[in-house]
């Protein structure tokens, strides 16, 4: 059985914070983006599309699908840290385990 740490920045460091460092856009940005995804039903194209009208900058849907998967995985994270969870079972993840296992194994 392969036990999370919670403790890495990918659970503890809003995914918002990092976006906006990385695409050089203002904090808040990702999380805009991200609800328009969630809320409102945003496609990768749609997200794609805004996301170059917003900032006259291309992003690929790779990119956007691995952001999505970095925000709920940290959502996730949050969710059994408020709980006083510090060490969680890979399977909490459900479908985003794999990326967590690769990413645990990366670093």
């Amino acid at each position: 059985m392969e036990y999370i740490n919670l403790h890495q920045a990918i659970f503890t460091i809003e995914p918002d914070t990092i976006f906006s460092k990385s695409m050089k856009v203002p904090q808040g940005f990702w999380i805009d983006l991200y609800r328009r995804h969630k809320a409102w039903d945003y496609s990768h194209d749609d997200m794609q599309e805004w996301f170059n009208f917003k900032t006259n900058k291309q992003i690929s849907k790779k990119t956007l699908y691995r952001w999505i998967i970095r925000q709920e995985v940290y959502n996730e994270a949050q969710r059994a840290i408020g709980k006083g969870s510090y060490l969680v079972n890979a399977n909490f993840f459900g479908k985003n385990k794999d990326f967590v296992v690769k990413y645990k194994q990366c670093n």
